[in-house]
C-alpha cells in the first residue's frame, strides 16, 4: 500500500475563514500568530535573563518559542482532525503549518528589533499590542464564525446594518 500526502491539494493561499473542507495557507488569524511568536521570543528571552541574569542564544530562545507555538498547533490538528469535537471552527493542518512559519517570522522580527536582552518595557509593548490585535482579529472574526454554514465567500462579503440577521 502506497500512503500519499498531499499537503497543499486544492488550498486557498488567503481567506477569512479556514476549514478542514476548503483549508486556506494564511488567514486574518495568521497576524495574530505572527504578533503570538514575537510575543513568545520576548517572553522567553525575558525569562531566562531575569531567572539566571543572563542573555539567552537567541537560536535557543527561538527553538523554545518554536516548540511551545507547535504545541498549541498540535491542539488545533487534534481538535479538527482526531477528535472532531469542533467541526463548526475547524482548523486545516495546512493552516496549522502558515500559522507556525508566522509565528515564526514573527520570532525573527522579534530577534532582529529587540533581541535577547529585553527589558520589562520591551515585554510590556509586545503584551499590549498582542492584545490589542487580539482583540480586534477576535472581533473580525465574529461574524465568519456565525455564518460557517455558509461558504467562505460568503462570510466575506461586505454587509450593511439593516442585511444583519436579527436574533
Amino acid at each position: 500500500m502506497c500512503l500519499k500526502l498531499v499537503l497543499f491539494k486544492e488550498m486557498k493561499f488567503y481567506s477569512r475563514l479556514d476549514l478542514v473542507e476548503e483549508p486556506a495557507f494564511i488567514t486574518f488569524w495568521s497576524y495574530v500568530h505572527l504578533l503570538s511568536g514575537l510575543l513568545l521570543f520576548v517572553l522567553v528571552s525575558y525569562s531566562v535573563k531575569r531567572l539566571t541574569g543572563r542573555d539567552l542564544v537567541p537560536w535557543i530562545a527561538i527553538l523554545v518559542a518554536s516548540g511551545i507555538h507547535a504545541l498549541y498547533e498540535c491542539k488545533d490538528v487534534y481538535y479538527s482532525y482526531i477528535a472532531k469535537k469542533r467541526p463548526e471552527n475547524s482548523n486545516s493542518y495546512q493552516n496549522s503549518i502558515g500559522d507556525q512559519l508566522c509565528a515564526s517570522v514573527g520570532m525573527l522580527i522579534g530577534y532582529l528589533t529587540i533581541g535577547t536582552s529585553c527589558t520589562p518595557r520591551d515585554l510590556l509593548a509586545v503584551t499590549i499590542a498582542y492584545f490589542n490585535v487580539y482583540l480586534l482579529a477576535g472581533t473580525m472574526n465574529h461574524e465568519s464564525l456565525d455564518t460557517v454554514s455558509g461558504s467562505a465567500e460568503e462570510s466575506c462579503g461586505a454587509s450593511s446594518i439593516g442585511d444583519q440577521k436579527s436574533d
